[in-house]
């Protein structure tokens, strides 16, 4: 296995101590004086101030490939790898890892760079301060110049306003989609292979628009009432917030028969105080509708539903932080489930080759019986690894960030040579991009379809999904199908209504069940 734990494994001695036995390791090393990285023994690198460290440390410490060594081009990634979104990180690393092992395992990257790839993964916890110390680390001490990640948005927009930018180090999100992240000022060196919240929100605005019509018939008052709950952070607040914007604007046409009210319950996600008051703030304020943007935390939120009455025949709406492991042994069974849960997240999922090939491949490395799908964001995370092997392909001698940012606009080009991740393009690309081509890189997560000037893709396609029941205490994630799709050509999307309620097709005599054109799409939506 090429991943290995360098701190034990390789047994990198200092003064008889072994690194990664010890809270730091930059203190053992920092008497050798040196000028670049050929001075420092394995495992070491020169750092700004000329001493020799340790690349592996006890925050920096799994390294996937030859970390360090002339012949191979390291990459950083940050992801929470300990604490509470651990499991997530965790998938994330795997996709990485096997995305390496692919791209060596045929060679590595080729084009001008003629070298293995090799990623060191520093744990950010999903905090905000650590992910600045990790990236410190990498940037600072190991010298790449491209990392993979930041996951959560609220570590992203520190760790790129306060180290990377300045630095001039290319960022690449495999998950963080607040809006916030676009504006920016990052001189073309942040970018995602995750579509940002414009498009997630819309797809939720648009849909819950269903559920408050029947509230509305129902009561027989136009009043409604949509509880907007989310962590007090980008990702939350962002979201919920275009939310309001996009649900308004499709009201519009509805005007006198829906008259929306937007109380808010934020919340601090990392709060366990916090959280368990949220279930109860909600019920005070007998919503019709609830829009919950969380993460892991968000399983414990809606696990006590069934135990408040006013909520358990809710129109839930949840977003791919939601969509964890978490969430699927909250339920003891079917009836604490909310009757409607309606969750999303950007995927291609359901209708692509590219994703079942990365999925066969995830699932026969890491799966082992235990997971039954890759996770939320593992394709994203995979695609980002070969969007930047292909970038640094175009790149002679050690890269620099603007020159892998100048690489990476290059691979979503509708007239140059068509590829796919994995092992079977990776000769073809690289040789394309080592030559001064053009790609249009056809991804697990999706085709590439990067905005010249934010770095965010201009395509997306919003995943519907809920969860069924498998036996007591047993539940899968269902994927219905693509809810709605955007691209530059479409906007504003194209919903499918029968992948929304995850219904195959209308009945053929139910006049209330759509037109010929939309036939699953509910009478009176807009």
């Amino acid at each position: 296995m090429i991943a290995r734990w360098l701190a034990g494994a390789v047994g990198l001695l200092v003064a008889g101590v072994v690194v990664g036995s010890l809270p730091s390791c930059s203190l053992l090393l920092a008497s050798r004086d040196c000028e670049d990285n050929s001075d420092c023994s394995a495992g070491a690198a020169c750092s700004a101030d000329g001493l020799c460290v340790a690349m592996v440390t006890e925050q920096c410490d799994y390294a996937i490939g030859e970390v360090g060594d002339p012949g191979s081009v390291t990459l950083g990634a940050l992801m929470p790898t300990v604490g509470g979104n651990r499991d997530s990180g965790i998938y994330v690393r795997q996709a990485i890892e096997l995305a390496v092992n692919q791209i060596n395992s045929a060679g590595g990257v080729g084009g001008l760079q003629e070298r293995n790839l090799a990623v060191l993964v520093c744990n950010d916890g999903g905090d905000a301060e650590l992910g600045k110390e990790g990236a410190r680390h990498l940037v600072d001490t190991v010298g790449v110049p491209a990392i993979i990640g930041p996951g959560f948005s609220r570590v992203l927009i520190d760790v790129a306003e306060e180290v990377t930018i300045p630095a001039g180090v290319v960022l690449v999100s495999h998950s963080a989609t607040a809006v916030e992240i676009r504006g920016l000022e990052d001189d073309d060196l942040v970018w995602r292979t995750a579509p940002p919240d414009t498009f997630q929100g819309d797809t939720i605005a648009y849909f819950s628009t269903y559920p408050l019509l029947l509230a509305a018939q129902s009561s027989a008052s136009p009043d409604v009432t949509v509880a907007l709950v989310f962590a007090e952070d980008a990702y939350g607040r962002g979201l919920a917030t275009h939310y309001r914007s996009q649900l308004s604007a499709y009201l519009l046409p509805l005007s006198g028969q829906l008259v929306p009210s937007f109380p808010e319950v934020p919340y601090d996600s990392t709060d366990p105080s916090s959280v368990a008051e949220v279930a109860t703030r909600i019920s005070e304020l007998s919503p019709d509708v609830v829009i919950l943007v969380g993460y892991e935390e968000a399983a414990d939120i809606l696990g006590s539903v069934s135990q408040i009455a006013n909520l358990q025949d809710v129109a839930w709406f949840v977003p791919d932080g939601v969509r964890t492991e978490a969430l699927r042994i909250a339920f003891s069974q079917e009836s604490d489930k909310p009757e409607f849960l309606f969750g999303t997240a950007p995927s291609s999922r359901t209708d692509s080759v590219v994703f079942q090939a990365f999925s066969d491949e995830y699932l026969s490395e890491y799966g082992q019986g235990l997971v039954a799908e890759p996770q939320t964001w593992t394709e994203h995370a995979y695609d980002a690894t070969y969007l930047l092997a292909f970038a640094l392909a175009s790149v002679d001698g050690e890269p620099t960030g603007q020159q892998v940012a100048a690489g990476l606009s290059r691979l979503s080009d509708p007239e140059g040579s068509a590829v796919s991740v994995g092992r079977d393009f990776l000769v073809s690309a690289t040789t394309v991009m080592g030559q001064g081509g053009t790609l249009l890189v056809h991804g697990a997560s999706g085709t590439a379809s990067f905005d010249p000037t934010t770095g965010d893709p201009q395509n997306a396609d919003i995943l519907r999904w809920d969860l069924r029941s498998e036996g007591p205490g047993n539940w899968v994630y269902e994927d219905c199908g693509t809810a709605s799709s955007y691209s530059a050509e479409q906007p504003l999307g194209s919903p499918d209504w029968c992948a929304a309620l995850c219904a195959s097709s209308a009945g053929d005599d139910d006049d209330s069940a759509g037109s010929d054109e939309e036939p699953c799409k509910p009478d009176g939506v807009p």
